[in-house]
């Protein structure tokens, strides 16, 4: 081999390493200088398996072995097969990732090319790593988001939706019956406990808190899963109940209510009585408007209040 051919083939921008028939290195390019830090001069006419142990391995051995023999090349894939030459691009830890291609040449020589895709698997990784802590990152902040939006549209004390999602939802069904022109209807019953204050200044708010949560409880297994309930401020709650046919319906919707307050409210050895009144409006009788309908139940309601309390009444113009 002559030295321009020497010349080329340390320009190129990958290893190359010949071997004689006896697996001694007889070229070492530039390249596999830079790679490895063995210089040309050091390497040369060691037995490859001197420099890239690895070759001692019967396997990797009977390859060189088998490329002499009949010329067949072989590829040696650094994704299965890992490294052969230590790199000092990697840190020690680090597996190195090289491409092999073994063949014969002039029936004299073995050539081996070798791409190192050791920075390139490792770049990969990290972008990996760069992408799973971003989709980590994204799952937070949508859970952080989710949350703030729970908080936003739920009762603190009580977990119950609040004003705001009741609102939300009262006004988008009445826009899609509205819209579609259903024959739907729609009742809100406007509730409020009677003598929350009594309890209050009688035994603090923190048993008027327990009430509150235990009252939220029984509304909601005084209702179906597809009703809504929520507490809007205070001692007020509000349900909104579709599908009910006559006000026959509601009436025993309203005398179920009422009945979750016939049993005391059991707060640390005390046993509270609390009773509450309501306020019922329809759509589409009363009125199509969310707000609308929300104000003629509470109006409704005070109508109660002033007549007694313990009771409920429909809004009557």
């Amino acid at each position: 081999m002559n030295n321009f051919f020497f010349e080329v083939l340390n320009k190129l921008n990958n290893g190359i390493i010949i071997l004689d028939y006896q697996k001694r290195i007889i070229f070492w390019n530039h390249w596999m200088e830079m790679k490895t830090e063995y210089k040309s001069e050091t390497v040369f006419n060691y037995s490859i398996d001197e420099v890239a142990p690895k070759f001692l391995r019967p396997k990797y051995s009977k390859i060189l072995d088998l490329v002499i023999e009949n010329g067949q090349p072989r590829f040696l894939a650094g994704a299965v097969h890992g490294g052969f030459f230590s790199s000092i691009d990697v840190e020690h830890d680090t597996n190195t990732l090289q491409n092999l291609q073994i063949e014969r040449v002039d029936n004299n020589f073995i050539l081996i090319q070798v791409e190192d895709h050791t920075g390139l698997y490792q770049k990969v990784q990290k972008m990996k790593h760069f992408i799973r802590h971003l989709e980590k990152e994204n799952d937070e902040i949508r859970q952080n988001e989710e949350l703030s939006r729970q908080m936003a549209m739920h009762d603190v004390l009580t977990g119950l939706p609040n004003r705001l999602f009741f609102m939300g939802k009262l006004r988008k069904r009445l826009e899609e019956f509205i819209l579609d022109q259903s024959k739907q209807s729609i009742a809100v019953f406007f509730i409020d406990l009677d003598n929350l204050k009594d309890v209050n200044d009688q035994f603090g708010h923190r048993y008027g808190d327990s009430i509150l949560m235990e009252m939220s409880k029984r509304l909601k297994n005084a209702i179906r899963s597809s009703d809504t309930v929520a507490r809007l401020s205070g001692d007020e709650f509000v349900i909104m109940m579709e599908g009910l046919i006559d006000k026959k319906d509601i009436q025993r919707v309203s005398e179920h209510i009422i009945d979750q307050f016939a049993k005391p409210f059991v707060i640390e050895d005390h046993s509270l009585s609390v009773t509450c009144s309501m306020g019922i409006s329809l759509y589409p009788e009363d009125s199509k408007d969310a707000d609308d309908l929300l104000d003629k139940a509470d109006q409704a309601l005070y109508r109660v209040k002033n007549s007694g309390k313990a009771g409920y009444a429909f809004f009557n113009q």
